[in-house]
C-alpha cells in the first residue's frame, strides 16, 4: 500500500451504463494499491439501470442530480457542467482530485505515477494547480498528448489539488452550459499562479464515439460559448492576447502502451461481454 498517498475520483455519468463499468473497472485497479482513495460518482438521473447498478457498487459514492427528463409535468432545468462536476468536487475528502470521463480507460499506473510526480514538483518548492494526463481519442488518434488552449496546458482529464481549486472558487457554473467549463477552470488556474501541467507518465484513453447525438447537442453550443470565454479572460488578458494565440493545439508524446488498454473498448464496440 501507498500510506503516502492520497486521491478521490470523480467522474460525471448519464446513460453510460456499459462504458462506466469498464472505466470503474480500471479505476479500481488502479486505486489498488492506495488505501486513502475513494470514488464519487455524479450521476445526471439515467435511465439505463446505471442508478441501480451504482447503489449496489459499496466502494462507490453516488450523487444523484437528476439534469434530464420531467418533474411534475414540467421539463427538468438543465444545470450546467461546472454545476455538476462541483457537485463531486466538493464533496472530495482527499487533497487530490482526479477528474474522469464515464467513457476513459485509465492506463496501469497512471494514478500512482500522477501522484508520485505532483509529490516531487510540490517537494521541489513549484506551485501546480492540475496535472493534465495524457490522452488520445481512440480509435481515431495514435498519439498521446495533451491539448493547449490559447497557448495554455489544459487539463481535459487528470488530477486536480483540492486546496488549488477551492482558491479559485471550483468551476464557474453560471458562464458556460457544457463545452468551456473545463477550460475556464484550467484558465483560472493558471491566473492564480497554479498551473497546469503536463504529466510524465499518466495515461488514458477516451472512446470517441460513445453518445454521439448527446456530445453532437453540446458541440452545437462551442461557438457561443467560446465568445463567452474570450469575452470573459479579454478583460483580464487583454482581447490582443486571444488574437495573437493559437486557439487550440495538441502536444504529442510517443507511448506504446503494453497492456493494450483500448482492447476493452474493442469488446465494447463489438458488444461482446467483459
Amino acid at each position: 500500500m501507498m500510506d503516502n498517498l492520497e486521491v478521490s475520483v470523480v467522474l460525471g455519468s448519464f446513460n453510460r451504463l456499459e462504458f462506466l463499468k469498464v472505466t470503474i473497472m480500471t479505476v479500481r485497479k488502479e486505486l489498488e494499491n492506495i488505501e486513502s482513495s475513494e470514488i464519487i460518482v455524479v450521476d445526471g438521473g439515467s435511465t439505463d439501470s446505471s442508478i441501480e447498478w451504482l447503489i449496489m457498487q459499496k466502494d462507490i459514492i453516488l450523487i444523484l442530480q437528476n439534469n434530464h427528463g420531467v418533474w411534475n409535468g414540467k421539463s427538468i432545468k438543465k444545470q450546467s457542467w461546472g454545476y455538476y462536476m462541483n457537485l463531486g468536487f466538493k464533496s472530495a475528502k482527499y487533497k487530490n482530485v482526479l477528474m474522469i470521463s464515464d467513457d476513459c480507460l485509465l492506463i496501469k499506473d497512471s494514478i500512482i505515477k500522477g501522484l508520485l510526480q505532483i509529490n516531487e514538483i510540490q517537494k521541489a518548492g513549484n506551485k501546480i494547480g492540475g496535472l493534465a494526463f495524457l490522452w488520445r481519442h481512440w480509435p481515431d488518434w495514435d498519439k498521446y498528448g495533451i491539448a493547449y488552449f490559447y497557448n495554455k496546458p489544459h487539463l481535459n482529464h487528470g488530477i486536480y489539488l483540492k486546496k488549488a481549486l477551492e482558491e479559485v472558487g471550483y468551476a464557474d457554473e453560471i458562464t458556460y452550459s457544457f463545452y468551456a467549463g473545463d477550460v475556464d477552470l484550467s484558465f483560472k488556474l493558471h491566473e492564480a499562479g497554479l498551473p497546469i501541467i503536463m504529466a510524465d507518465n499518466s495515461y488514458l484513453e477516451h472512446y470517441n464515439h460513445v453518445s454521439k447525438e448527446y456530445k453532437n447537442a453540446n458541440i452545437s453550443k462551442r461557438d457561443k460559448e467560446e465568445d463567452a470565454l474570450r469575452s470573459k479572460w479579454s478583460k483580464v488578458w487583454g482581447a490582443e492576447y486571444f488574437e495573437n494565440n493559437i486557439r487550440w493545439r495538441r502536444e504529442v508524446v510517443d507511448f506504446v502502451d503494453k497492456t493494450e488498454t483500448y482492447k476493452y473498448f474493442e469488446k465494447l464496440k463489438d458488444k461482446n461481454s467483459l
